[in-house]
Order: C-alpha cells, then sequence, then structure tokens
C-alpha cells in the first residue's frame, strides 16, 4: 500500500470520528407569546437545544388579551390632549387606533388612523396612548377604536364629544392635493357672525424663494380673496371659497382663513398639471 493511499484511509478514517462525535444541529421555527420567531437548533448527540436569538421586535397579541378605553370627557376643538388605555397585552404589543365621526357620510375620513405601543405599567395590566390635535376635528360625536394590529375583530371602541370651541374661531376642513390648473375649493366653519366675512390668504409654506422655473414661465405663488358667512342652523356659521389655480407654481402651500385677529392656518400640495 503506497504512501498516497495511506493517507487517504487515515483521513476517511478521522472523518467518521469526527461524524460520530461532532456537533449537528438541526433548525426549527419556534413561536412563542411575547417573544416572536427564533431558530431552535438541537445536538443531535445530547439532545441539547439551543436557541439562536433572532428574537421580533414585537410582542405577541394573545387571544385572551384585553384593551380597556379610559372614559374620554368632552373637548372643544383646537383642544390638544390624549385618549388612554389599559391592555394586558405585553410592553412593546403594537396596537391600531382609529377616530372617526360617528355618524360616516362621504365626508367622514378616519381623522386618526396610527399605530400605538404598549408601554409598561404594572403586569397585565399595561397601558397606551393616543396623542390628540383637536384642530382637525369639527364640533361632532365621534367614535374611537383601538384593536390588535391586524386583528380588527378584537377591537373595543367608546364615544365621544367634540365641542365648539370657547372663544372666536375658525374652522378650515382638510384641503386636499390638487394639481395646477385646478379650481381650489374650501370651507369650514366659524364662531363668528353671520353677514361677515372670512379673509382668505395663500402663499408658499417655505421661505426661499420659488423655483427658477416658475419665476421664467411666470407662475403665480400667491392667492387672496375672502368668503362671506353664512348661517347652518347648529349656532355657528359656515363659509366657503373657490378659486381658480390656473399657472400655479407646483409647491407646497399654507392657506391661511382669517377675522380680525383670529385665524387658522393648513398646509396642502400644489401638483404638476
Amino acid at each position: 500500500m503506497n504512501l498516497s493511499i495511506k493517507w487517504c484511509i487515515a483521513f476517511i478514517l478521522l472523518a467518521g470520528i469526527s461524524l460520530a462525535v461532532g456537533e449537528f444541529a438541526y433548525s426549527a421555527t419556534m413561536h412563542h407569546a411575547g417573544t416572536g420567531n427564533g431558530s431552535l437548533l438541537f445536538n443531535l448527540v445530547t439532545g441539547e437545544p439551543k436557541v439562536n436569538a433572532t428574537i421580533d421586535p414585537y410582542p405577541v397579541w394573545n387571544t385572551s388579551d384585553w384593551i380597556h378605553i379610559d372614559t374620554i370627557p368632552d373637548h372643544r376643538v383646537y383642544d390638544r390632549f390624549s385618549i388612554t388605555g389599559t391592555t394586558s397585552a405585553p410592553e412593546g404589543c403594537r396596537l391600531h387606533a382609529e377616530i372617526y365621526a360617528s355618524v360616516l357620510c362621504a365626508y367622514s375620513p378616519r381623522i386618526i388612523n396610527e399605530t400605538i405601543i404598549v408601554t409598561k405599567r404594572e403586569p397585565g395590566n399595561n397601558s397606551w396612548s393616543i396623542p390628540v390635535d383637536g384642530s382637525r376635528f369639527r364640533p361632532d360625536e365621534y367614535l374611537v377604536v383601538v384593536y390588535p394590529e391586524h386583528q380588527e375583530n378584537s377591537s373595543v371602541s367608546l364615544l365621544f364629544n367634540m365641542l365648539i370651541p370657547g372663544g372666536s374661531w375658525i374652522h378650515v376642513y382638510p384641503v386636499h392635493d390638487v394639481r395646477s390648473g385646478d379650481n381650489l375649493e374650501i370651507s369650514g366653519l366659524t364662531s363668528i357672525d353671520t353677514g361677515k366675512t372670512v379673509d382668505i390668504e395663500m402663499d408658499r409654506s417655505a421661505f426661499c424663494p420659488a423655483p427658477p422655473a416658475c419665476f421664467a414661465s411666470h407662475k403665480r405663488t400667491r392667492l387672496s380673496g375672502s368668503a362671506a358667512i353664512i348661517p347652518t342652523g347648529n349656532g355657528f356659521g359656515t363659509w366657503f371659497f373657490n378659486e381658480s389655480l390656473e399657472n400655479f407654481c407646483p409647491d407646497e402651500y399654507i392657506l391661511t382663513a382669517r377675522y380680525n385677529d383670529t385665524s387658522t392656518a393648513v398646509l396642502f400640495n400644489i401638483q404638476k398639471e
């Protein structure tokens, strides 16, 4: 037997010994509430499991978990407040919150539609919170709905009221993005006496000059006008404003509705035709 054959046999024997005593791992997926997914490794010789710590960042919702919404007192439009609650879900669990008018119609979009994270309070009774900007509301009854992310069938809900704000106020309904050349149609509510007028001003939101292309083509970047306040029958007035955006520079704009020292502003975009 020559030397090369001896080396080959020795190599095979050593490999066999290594296979016999070596450590092998079998990878499986495990899923556990509150921990997420990870790789479970088994040593085929000793049978001992080894866990590869690849844990999901968000704990898992259990079917036995619950959500509670704290009582919501009446608030006024333009108030800033928080809607709070408790849950048995673990810290870090993802919940979803929606707020919309209790009577749905074509003009009742979801005012709040966002994900919230459960924060630590005490075992089995953690907390969550939704910050609310009352300037996005009009006087009406609203419904808040909270549920585990992607599990609408486990939702809880509660009604609350947004009241007419105190003092003088002007509310602008959300202004959706439009294209240059379209008509700008905006409206709102106000506590200011009917028969008076709301002044409307619109300008680019940026402080820097308009893009050179807008100057070169003499595109418009400002607009002003007024809207008469008419009664609604609900104790406050409403107003409407309609203006052509022909030859307007595409950009982000700020629109301000004003009466003397009372004003409110909204942002929206004018896009290319």
